[in-house]
């Protein structure tokens, strides 16, 4: 790669040359920056080995490598070591000669997790899978999505533990300074505890009694803010926190190193289950809390859907249909049950 300066009427310009194989590929003049030169150089050599690799073998080996690739740049730490696993596991169970993949391959592969693991771990793999190869598809890969349509196992459904509001309050108790705000303001925001972690004070506002909440929990990893109102007890808890001067830029810092919380770190996630066992009460986590609020929010002040929505902060209100479904009982029968069933 090289790039040369070259004198027009209008001022000075610069023209790139890409050599690839001690040849020269491709020549492009005109650019009025020699950092524009070399940006195109950049992103010529990436364009022309994409299409080299578009043109090699395309073996789940090499496929699961560029999918890998893709998802490295775009998702979260976390997402991104699931599907990695997953392709792991994958891969050890296709051996090491890593055939075109087929739908039988998959369906094999399913059960075989279905048998070792669990019903529900094989239907997580299934949607890691499929998103795989419609990524392949979209890039045009491969022709086709081995994966779809292939049923998923019946699983036991899990019932989530909401806990009671004593419960809440003694785990409350139980915690000390900055724990304590941490988890009233889960209490009066229905953040997530990534949500209230990042939490800035860039964020917060008195002016508007408002605070702002982001979410990275999108496709392709983005974020997005929300606003919610600050209730009275959020609004004690931050002017508290805010004049008391110790943070600087986030809300809450880890005592331990006067440093904001890294998103794996060992004091919030072992935080409820010690304050749980503490308060002697059965655990229940940060999501938990999560829970707690968006059912009392229907079952006692009926709350609109959308409004739910909202707060929670849920991009599709079908998910915070299936959030709600999954939390409500139906009382409405009770009254004639008590009747008919006196013996």
């Amino acid at each position: 790669m090289g790039v040369q300066q070259y004198q027009t009427k209008q001022g000075r310009r610069y023209q790139a040359h890409l050599y690839l194989g001690g040849r020269r590929a491709a020549t492009k003049a005109g650019f009025p920056t020699k950092k524009a030169a070399k940006k195109w150089l950049i992103d010529e050599e990436n364009r022309r080995k994409n299409q080299a690799d578009l043109e090699a073998s395309t073996d789940f080996f090499s496929l699961a490598e560029k999918y890998l690739d893709h998802s490295v740049a775009i998702h979260k730490k976390n997402t991104f070591f699931n599907k990695k696993a997953v392709l792991k596991n994958f891969i050890e169970f296709l051996g090491e000669d890593c055939p075109e993949v087929t739908r039988q391959h998959i369906k094999d592969f399913l059960q075989h997790i279905k048998e070792t693991i669990s019903a529900k771990a094989a239907n997580n793999y299934k949607s890691e899978l499929v998103a795989l190869f419609n990524w392949a598809m979209s890039e045009e890969y491969i022709p086709h999505n081995p994966a779809l349509n292939i049923s998923k196992f019946p699983e036991t459904k899990y019932v989530r533990y909401i806990p009671p509001l004593e419960d809440l309050r003694a785990v409350v108790e139980a915690a000390e300074g900055w724990q304590k705000d941490f988890i009233r303001l889960l209490l009066h925001t229905a953040g997530r505890l990534g949500e209230i972690r990042n939490l800035t004070w860039d964020d917060v506002s008195f002016k508007n009694n408002t605070i702002t909440l982001w979410t990275s929990k999108r496709r392709g990893g983005h974020k997005e803010p929300r606003t919610i109102a600050m209730t009275d007890d959020a609004r004690e808890i931050l002017l508290r926190r805010y004049r008391s001067g110790e943070n600087q830029n986030y809300v809450f810092i880890n005592p331990n190193t006067n440093q904001p919380f890294p998103r794996l770190n060992r004091t919030l996630i072992t935080m409820f289950e010690e304050l749980c066992k503490k308060a002697e009460v059965k655990y229940f986590s940060a999501h938990s809390i999560r829970h707690y609020v968006a059912s009392n929010l229907v079952e006692l002040s009926h709350t609109d859907i959308r409004a739910v929505q909202k707060i929670l902060g849920h991009t599709n209100i079908s998910t915070t249909e299936r959030y709600l479904h999954e939390l409500k009982v139906d009382r409405s029968a009770t009254s004639t049950l008590n009747s008919i069933a006196k013996l």
